[in-house]
């Protein structure tokens, strides 16, 4: 099976993000915090439907954003053997003093 899409939006520091992987190998490449092990905790969450780095779902939703989405298309053997695999992840709030959300 070959992942041919990952998008996210709201996925920790991705606010919006769209790639289309070619076959073989593909090498994320960049500074430190830069987003790279996000991107393998996105491919990871589609395959496993958890996080390899949080037992919190919560903490994969970027700051400031209600909800995150991980979407995926892989492809067996043949464009005709396509499966499109999603996450949706909501960020959980309380309520704290003086009228503020904390988010937990």
């Amino acid at each position: 099976m070959q992942l041919t899409r990952l998008e996210l939006l709201d996925f920790r520091n991705y606010e919006r993000l769209e790639i289309a992987p070619g076959p073989g190998l593909t090498a994320f490449v960049g500074s430190n915090a830069q987003g790279k092990s996000n991107l393998l905790e996105a491919v990871a969450m589609l395959g496993t439907g958890k996080s390899f780095r949080t037992t919190r779902d919560a903490d994969t939703v970027r700051i400031g954003s209600d909800l995150a989405v991980v979407r995926g298309e892989a492809e067996y053997e043949s464009p005709a053997d396509q499966v499109t695999l999603h996450r949706i992840v909501e960020a959980i709030y309380r309520s704290a003093d003086e009228g503020q959300e904390i988010r937990l």
